[in-house]
């Protein structure tokens, strides 16, 4: 939903990887735009998991990510996020 927002309110050109992807064209990518199931702030650590479209590799094929996120997310340490 978020990331469905942010692409459409900036007109970009898009992959999608809800119903699978090329690995491929993925790599050709400027930027991977995701979002995560939670923000650790005692570590700054971002934590995404295969659960969202396109898993983990929007975070690693493209040069640059952007996690989008909602306030609620931001939790104190990992114990709470995998109570989330």
């Amino acid at each position: 939903e978020l990331t469905d927002i942010a692409v459409n309110a900036l007109e970009l050109p898009c992959l999608l990887t809800g119903d699978g992807y090329d690995v491929m064209e993925l790599e050709k990518c400027d930027v991977g735009i995701s979002q995560c199931e939670a923000l650790i702030a005692q570590t700054g650590s971002v934590l995404v998991t295969n659960r969202s479209a396109g898993g983990r590799a929007l975070s690693v094929l493209p040069p640059h990510h952007v996690v989008l996120a909602r306030r609620e997310q931001l939790l104190p340490d990992l114990t709470a996020a995998y109570a989330h």
